[in-house]
């Protein structure tokens, strides 16, 4: 649980902590699908910032989604569907 609580600060606080994406990648392949579903979530806060100043992690932040929409479980591939379609929202904008 602590990791999940500290996934959901994080979104709680994306617009200060951007740096946090390298970070939160990993965490997009715990063995828990709760973990995985709340970093889908927690990138997704980063979306804006990653479409318009973060370019260098845009690759590795939709390739981990689209490993996640292949998930197993669907929570998880529900989760990264959402973020990806936030990251679509953002490239259009």
């Amino acid at each position: 649980m602590l990791k999940a609580k500290w996934l959901l600060r994080l979104a709680e606080r994306a617009w200060q902590c951007i740096l946090q994406i390298p970070f939160l990648l990993p965490m997009m392949e715990q063995p828990r699908p709760l973990l995985r579903s709340i970093t889908c979530w927690t990138i997704s806060r980063y979306a804006e910032w990653v479409v318009t100043d973060g370019q260098q992690f845009l690759d590795g932040v939709i390739n981990s989604l689209l490993k996640c929409i292949l998930d197993k479980n669907k929570v998880v591939q529900e989760a990264a569907c959402s973020a990806l379609a936030t990251f679509e929202e953002r490239v259009r904008a």
